[in-house]
């Protein structure tokens, strides 16, 4: 019985390292979903002899990955007219919604989910309106991205969408806002609570951001700040996400009362006032540096 026992001890360590390899199979990166492969309705086949990456893309969606419902064709149908309508502006805009993550990793393009999203809920005039303006992706995201509904309850189906810093940015900044409480800490259970709960602290936000871009196929990593300033009341350090993109380092800080968004690391200067106001620095001129 004893030897028994002793060997079992013995094979503790590895199925605790088992069910952790288990928990921890869906961090990244991700792969591109494969296109769907049945037939497409004749509207699809059309987009696809005009522009072959642009029905390539659509059939990437989820939304599409079950097959296509009378709704989807629809949803196609109404995105065929706006491209007709204006194939060069929504060409351009194509063009920016490809390079906002990496194609060789996420599973598919989320803002041409938006686009798809707003001809779903028959919202056509907004679409066309959007499109016939030089791309703005906060524009897009304010349009179509309503975190009341049901397309962002699930935790793994959202982390597919969260797939480049730009939308982990907004999103983090439209849903988080700081909330310090001892004993939590930066681990996957904390990343879980940030979604579930839509708060946390530095550390707790700082490890949803890594979480993500990691699965974006990101190179990023937690720093610490070491300011006597922005110390916890348990007298912390700050930490913030730090991230690469063709070899430029980023800050992403939003873990904080007033969010900074992200900020190359070079211009990172947690003193300067300018990131405290609500403005545009981060939304725009960051976000086009990014793509």
């Amino acid at each position: 019985m004893a030897l028994k026992k002793a060997k079992a001890i013995r094979l503790l360590p590895a199925l605790f390292f088992f069910i952790y390899c288990l928990s921890c199979s869906s961090i990244g990166p991700t792969r591109p979903n494969e296109p769907y492969p049945a037939l497409y309705p004749d509207s699809l086949n059309e987009l696809s002899e005009k522009n072959p990456l642009l029905a390539k893309e659509l059939g990437k969606l989820p939304e599409l990955q079950d097959g296509i419902s009378s709704k989807d064709a629809h949803a196609i149908d109404d995105i065929l007219k706006m491209y007709s309508k204006n194939p060069d502006a929504f060409e351009n805009s194509l063009t920016e919604m490809y390079k906002i993550g990496i194609p060789e990793v996420r599973r598919y393009s989320s803002p041409l989910q938006a686009l798809y999203w707003l001809a779903e809920d028959d919202r056509i005039e907004e679409a066309t309106s959007f499109l016939a303006n030089d791309f703005n992706l906060k524009t897009l995201l304010n349009l179509a991205w309503n975190f009341n509904d049901q397309r962002w309850q699930d935790f793994y189906v959202v982390m597919d969408r969260l797939n480049s810093p730009e939308l982990i940015d907004y999103y983090e900044r439209s849903r988080f806002h700081y909330d310090y409480k001892t004993g939590h800490g930066g681990d996957f259970k904390e990343v879980l609570y940030v979604f579930k709960h839509n708060k946390g602290h530095c550390l707790q936000i700082s490890a949803f951001t890594v979480y993500c871009l990691r699965r974006a196929g990101y190179r990023a990593k937690i720093k610490i700040i070491v300011h006597p300033r922005y110390r916890s009341p348990m007298g912390n350090d700050h930490r913030v996400c730090l991230f690469e993109i063709d070899e430029r380092q980023y800050i992403m800080d939003n873990g904080r009362a007033y969010p900074f968004g992200i900020i190359p690391l070079d211009e990172y200067n947690i003193e300067n006032n300018i990131f405290l106001m609500k403005n545009e620095y981060s939304y725009e001129a960051v976000w086009k540096e990014l793509r």
